[in-house]
């Protein structure tokens, strides 16, 4: 398994050269990517890829300049042929304006030598208020991109919630499988990732709508639940200490495994 220069949407304002690999499908629990250290080795349920999610708040005045940046971005030539990223716009929800996911294969690493940190004056620096970033454990790029409907080079029409989750204090197995049991309402067209370093959330979901109307009328129909079925919201707020949804939707697709 080689290793590959991590080159992102952003340079980060990292200190540090570390490698994060899920080669033994290693979940972290505290550190930030930054610290330098390597992730603890614990299960991540089969997903053996890692993903950098980036969340970006735009400067006052500043959205379509950082929009610009982000979706203009090429990956580097030194990528490889599986990698892939995706930017999302927010329409409703949490305080940030663009995230951006990208596919970094089963092992990546930091090296400072290969990627300097964002300069004080550069465009970016002036375009972003901040930006938080974040490893985490997912499934092959292959069924990420099925399961978005994001096999295509260009954005597609269509409507995405992306949930992030931090599980009460000893409930982090059972709030996995809440989110497990959620996703299986939205079969083969849900995604979930699982912290590995960066931000305090354990799990990140992404689920796709093909419209605001299909949106809608699904939300509609499980607003009240059948008699005999579960209610999902109920059980979230048994397990999780913190949550967050946002509508977004999807601004633009890189990478040459986009087309």
């Amino acid at each position: 398994m080689h290793r590959r220069a991590l080159v992102c949407f952003a340079f980060s304002a990292l200190t540090a050269v570390s490698s994060v690999s899920l080669a033994a499908a290693p979940q972290a629990t505290a550190p930030a990517a930054s610290t330098g250290q390597a992730a603890p080795t614990q299960s991540t349920g089969g997903n053996g890829h890692i993903y950098r999610v980036s969340l970006f708040r735009a400067a006052p005045g500043k959205t379509g300049d950082l929009e610009k940046l982000l979706t203009t971005q090429a990956p580097a030539p030194t990528r490889a042929d599986s990698d892939f990223g995706v930017v999302f716009r927010h329409r409703q929800g949490n305080e940030w304006d663009f995230m951006t996911v990208e596919h970094m294969g089963e092992q990546t690493s930091i090296d400072l030598r290969s990627g300097p940190p964002a300069q004080a004056d550069s465009p970016l620096s002036q375009a972003a208020a901040w930006h938080m970033d974040t490893f985490a454990a997912g499934p092959p790029l292959d069924e990420f991109r099925k399961a978005l409907s994001l096999q295509g080079g260009t954005a597609k029409p269509g409507v995405y919630i992306v949930g992030d989750y931090m599980a009460a204090a000893g409930h982090r197995g059972q709030l996995q499988q809440v989110l497990k049991d959620i996703a299986a309402d939205t079969p083969g067209r849900a995604v979930t990732l699982t912290h590995v370093e960066g931000a305090p959330w354990n799990f990140l979901s992404i689920v796709r709508y093909d419209s605001w109307q299909q949106f809608a009328q699904e939300e509609d129909a499980t607003s009240a639940p059948k008699a005999g079925t579960p209610d999902r919201g109920l059980a979230l707020r048994e397990h999780m200490a913190v949550h967050h949804d946002t509508l977004v939707s999807v601004q633009k697709v890189s990478g040459s495994a986009s087309r």
